[in-house]
């Protein structure tokens, strides 16, 4: 379904392109020091944008790829119509899957790369215990001496405080590193036309599984050092929602990709 802009010979497909846009320099087509020849020209002319007022790349091409085609077929194509008039026109047989199979596809993908990364399982499973048992015992011990009750503890108002501040912490961390992985693999898929509520809504569901577990030790651990009994369907309520909330906050990077 694209469009052909160039046939011939690739190293002089440089001074095509450079003379097509009025290049300095249009008919060299290797480094005059070293003689290399150095093939990202070609995309970085061909993908170079339109500068604002102030001189800031904007998100237009200069030149479309239709008036690339028209170029081609000015230049070039009228050349092959002969050689190529007894060739049958190839077939593009790309297919999109549907939304749902994109959703699986990127779901899958995610939790496979999350399972091949140590470094990030590591990361992410022993941050919130951690921080759980750092928190706890500085409001357990601190100014509370070796008769500790969970009735006289005047800590715990700044407990409760700390660990919505905690979940907001995880739950930010975990998203806004999702989208800065994926930059690459996001715009090399741009030109595909993929469903964006498929990724997103894969993204939103892993973050939510790894919400819930971090939200889960730290409650398990935090409690259990402070010696909170039966509420931890509560607590773990709190700071999940809590963690929810800060994962589509990290999420929204993703409209600035």
């Amino acid at each position: 379904g694209g469009y052909p802009i160039y046939y011939g010979n690739p190293v002089e497909s440089i001074i095509y392109f450079k003379t097509r846009i009025n290049q300095v320099n249009a008919n060299e087509s290797e480094c005059i020091t070293c003689g290399n020849v150095n093939p990202e020209q070609i995309f970085n002319i061909i993908e170079s944008k339109v500068l604002d007022e102030n001189g800031n790349q904007t998100k237009s091409r200069r030149i479309s790829p239709k008036e690339w085609n028209e170029f081609y077929h000015e230049k070039i194509g009228s050349t092959l119509a002969g050689a190529d008039s007894g060739r049958h026109e190839i077939k593009n047989t790309f297919k999109k899957p549907g939304v749902l199979k994109q959703f699986k596809v990127f779901t899958l993908r995610d939790v496979l790369s999350k399972l091949s990364n140590k470094q990030y399982l590591f990361i992410n499973l022993l941050e919130a215990p951690l921080l759980a048992c750092i928190l706890a015992f500085l409001i357990k011990y601190y100014k509370n001496g070796q008769d500790y009750t969970l009735a006289g503890n005047k800590n715990m108002p700044a407990y409760l405080f700390m660990c919505v501040i905690v979940a907001l912490f995880i739950g930010l961390t975990v998203s806004a590193e999702e989208i800065i992985r994926d930059r690459k693999i996001l715009k090399r898929e741009s030109f595909l036309n993929l469903s964006k509520g498929s990724y997103l809504f894969s993204k939103i569901l892993i973050l939510f599984f790894v919400s819930a577990i971090q939200t889960i030790t730290f409650v398990l651990i935090g409690n259990y050092i402070l010696e909170i009994q039966g509420m931890y369907l509560d607590y773990w309520m709190v700071l999940f929602t809590t963690s929810c909330c800060a994962n589509m906050l990290g999420l929204r990077r993703y409209r600035e990709i």
